[in-house]
């Protein structure tokens, strides 16, 4: 229940690779495919008193020269819990545009304050009283099992509605917390129903994968509006079955 590491962290053991992240379930079992937080609530407008996410508060110290680590802003209302700590500060307008810097840490306070946040790294261009920012939450913040959607526009595309799957528990998440996350290699995967090996992996149904999968040409597999997470290696012989998965989150 407490981050040890950054969101995101990196570590493999030769050909499985993991992620450490948020997983924001009550349980989610071994075998599952998880997706990051739906697109709207990856980017948060600082708005308030000034233009949305202005600063009005550029000070020495507080974004007003290069090289420093705290920003200042006024929002409409404070910054609350834990779910930006390494998520990103970008700058998308006026002084300072075009660069994105992580979130180390932030103070949470109440109304129409003026919001310190400071960043993992110094600024490289002062920011100004036309500067305009977003911060978003780390995209391994807040995992949850997806929606399935599969949309058979045409006879070559699969999709997955909500947002990005990132990985597959590779073990049982007991509560709301933090862990590995398997994103590619030699895994295990909950099956929906029974399914044929030598499958790609393109939907799931509540973290399982889905009888939606179907074989497909190179060609097919190329198309834009495809999702593949992996292909399946042996049969899952029923639902509620485990099977053998080469997963290729990333």
């Amino acid at each position: 229940t407490t981050k040890q590491l950054p969101l995101g962290y990196y570590h493999e053991d030769g050909i499985r690779k993991y992620r450490y992240a948020h997983v924001a379930m009550t349980s989610a079992s071994r075998g599952r495919v998880l997706q990051q937080t739906p697109s709207a609530g990856q980017w948060i407008p600082l708005s308030g008193l000034y233009a949305t996410g202005q600063f009005k508060s550029c000070m020495n110290g507080f974004g007003n020269a290069a090289g420093d680590l705290w920003v200042k802003v006024f929002a409409a209302s404070g910054l609350t819990g834990d779910k930006f700590v390494d998520g990103f500060f970008d700058v998308l307008s006026g002084s300072g545009a075009g660069y994105s810097y992580q979130i180390d840490t932030y103070e949470t306070g109440a109304t129409a304050r003026a919001t310190k946040i400071r960043l993992c790294e110094p600024l490289v261009v002062k920011l100004s009283t036309n500067t305009h920012a977003k911060i978003r939450v780390n995209p391994y913040w807040g995992l949850k099992l997806p929606t399935a959607k599969c949309s058979y526009g045409s006879a070559t595309t699969l999709e997955l509605s909500g947002t990005t799957p990132l990985g597959a528990t590779a073990f049982n998440f007991t509560a709301s917390g933090f862990g590995f996350i398997q994103s590619r290699g030699p895994g295990v995967a909950h099956a929906n129903a029974a399914l044929s090996p030598g499958i790609h992996i393109g939907a799931v149904v509540s973290g399982k994968l889905s009888t939606a999968m179907v074989k497909r040409t190179s060609a097919q597999i190329g198309t834009s509006s495809l999702i593949i997470l992996g292909r399946l290696r042996t049969k899952a012989a029923a639902a509620n079955k485990f099977c053998q998965v080469d997963w290729q989150f990333e």
